[in-house]
């Protein structure tokens, strides 16, 4: 038997190289014991596995005090998304939403965008329409049934599932680049966005079409909606989207600090926090710190971040300084002078430990980036 590498590799190279090709002898490969063997299960579950298949007398949830389940699907996974050319590696959630943004902020000119999302549109898709999607590239019986039997008792859940879930969002993204009225198209997870130049119908209706035909008949369509741009900027992964003779701008929508400023500013002015006056002094600078960096990070893309995070800054230091003073029954001048450390020429909040020292930060040029 060939390593499950080698095999895996080569199902793969033939998969990229043919788009259109069929494969007919899929089940034998799952006789290969080093399929199994990353799963790290003992050599004796491995055989009575592969025992099972030979027969054909396997069936899900059928085989107590063994890890079948587990084993068949995940070699059953790897098969299948090998010849559809599929990652099942872990994705890089910031990078893959960052390649989706910039791809629709380079859209110039545009004026109209279809955005919508296709959570829960996958959730009751039958068995026939899996034997449909796999059937496009797999013309093996045995593998096609052996899906059935597995989708049937585990459906989304499990790495199965996750290959037909991908399977799926494939098929749309290749009917939406399809069209020739969009000029850019970007999806993240089950959100997607087109934009165009001129009104988007056709794509409007072809995707109504393939969420009743494809997927589940009348979902998703209310989650669609057509925007025109020059009235209405529509919100895509976090971000306000501004169209412009140069592209669109992404921007961080008002809502977003306004909500994110919850609990920390009352009647346009900072107050502090009663439930950190308890905790320690590096505790409180800490929380503080990550609630910044953590908007750094969500909006490192927006055009108007240096602008959007000094505003959100000047009400949270405050409410920062405010805590302190609470916590040590003294003024923010006093907390002010006891902690103050400078950064980038700018002065802030900062306390020494043991494992250094734990800094409120500054925005300052460059501390947004992708």
């Amino acid at each position: 038997m060939q390593r499950a590498e080698v095999v895996l590799g080569a199902l793969r190279k033939r998969a990229e190289s043919r788009p259109d090709m069929v494969f007919l002898r899929l089940y034998r490969h799952l006789y290969n014991p080093d399929l199994y063997v990353k799963t790290k299960t003992s050599t004796r579950d491995i055989q009575k596995v592969i025992a099972l298949l030979r027969t054909e007398s396997y069936y899900p949830g059928r085989t107590p005090g063994c890890q079948c389940d587990a084993l068949v699907e995940h070699a059953l996974a790897q098969l299948i998304a090998a010849v559809f050319g599929l990652d099942l590696g872990s994705p890089d959630d910031r990078q893959g939403r960052a390649l989706a943004l910039r791809a629709l902020s380079k859209a110039a000119g545009v004026r109209w965008a279809l955005v919508g999302n296709l959570e829960g549109t996958l959730g009751e898709m039958d068995t026939h329409m899996l034997a449909r999607v796999l059937g496009t590239r797999i013309q093996d019986g045995r593998v096609l049934e052996l899906s059935r039997r597995i989708f049937q008792t585990r459906g989304w859940r499990g790495s199965l599932g996750a290959v037909f879930r991908q399977l799926c969002l494939e098929r749309f993204d290749r009917l939406a680049r399809g069209h020739r009225e969009i000029v850019a198209y970007a999806r993240w997870g089950t959100s997607f966005m087109a934009v165009g130049k001129e009104r988007l119908d056709g794509l409007h209706e072809a995707v109504s079409g393939f969420l009743q035909t494809h997927l589940v008949p009348g979902a998703g369509a209310a989650q669609l909606r057509l925007v025109d741009m020059a009235w209405e900027r529509p919100v895509f992964l976090g971000y306000q989207l501004a169209a412009g003779p140069g592209g669109c701008r992404l921007l961080v929508p008002a809502q977003v600090l306004k909500e994110r400023l919850w609990g920390f500013v009352r009647e346009n002015r900072s107050i502090h926090r009663p439930d950190r006056v308890g905790l320690g002094v590096e505790r409180i600078v800490g929380l503080y710190r990550q609630e910044l960096v953590q908007l750094f990070r969500d909006y490192a893309l927006a055009h108007d971040g240096q602008r959007q995070l000094s505003r959100f800054r000047h009400y949270h230091f405050g409410s920062l300084l405010k805590t302190l003073a609470r916590k040590e029954q003294a003024s923010a001048r006093a907390v002010m002078e006891k902690y103050r450390v400078v950064q980038e020429g700018k002065s802030t909040i900062g306390v020494r430990v043991a494992t250094g020292l734990v800094v409120y930060p500054v925005v300052a040029p460059g501390c947004i980036s992708s």
